[in-house]
């Protein structure tokens, strides 16, 4: 007994443009035959077509509508496929790895040859340039933490009233003592 399994899609409803095709008519079969040649390069044999009304709801106060689409149904048959019991299938998956196991070829490893160890010479320079990049560094955060923090970044309740006499923004008349 063969069984089949079904796939069912909507019909196109746009004729696409195609060169020499001038008719509305032959515009939408050519695509109709477009979608059924595609579907039958799967495998999947032409059974009808179908109209169902469907219902859904569109827009953004979700009214509901009701419009009839067109389906195109196809269907194949199925693999057949036998049940086998689980313990044949396990056998089946020792006697495959030991065969796997025969055949897979390890590839040679070659280990990469140490580099050769640093002169004394090499290993002061290194230090030499370690220690200069490390002064560098130091001085970069001494003179960051030298420079005057800004008055800008501290809170209004925390500055005093002598920090920025002469650089106080003018108030206006009002603001004036």
């Amino acid at each position: 007994m063969s069984t089949f399994e079904y796939r069912v899609i909507v019909a196109p409803s746009i004729a696409k443009k195609v060169k020499g095709v001038k008719t509305l008519a032959e515009r939408f079969a050519h695509s109709l035959a477009e979608v059924m040649n595609t579907e039958a390069r799967d495998g999947w044999d032409f059974v009808g077509r179908e109209q169902f009304q469907v219902e859904g709801k569109t827009g953004l106060l979700g009214k509901s509508r009701t419009s009839e689409e067109t389906y195109l149904i196809f269907r194949r048959a199925k693999a057949a496929t036998t049940k086998v019991p689980l313990e044949e299938r396990l056998e089946t998956m020792v006697e495959m790895r030991e065969r796997n196991k025969s055949a897979v070829v390890m590839p040679e490893v070659t280990a990469k040859p140490l580099e050769p160890a640093k002169t004394a010479e090499e290993n002061a320079v290194s230090a030499a340039v370690a220690e200069f990049m490390f002064d560098q560094e130091e001085n970069l955060e001494r003179s960051v933490s030298d420079k005057p923090r800004s008055s800008a970044s501290e809170p209004l309740s925390s500055r005093s009233s002598d920090d920025n006499a002469g650089n106080a923004p003018s108030l206006g008349p009002a603001g004036r003592k």
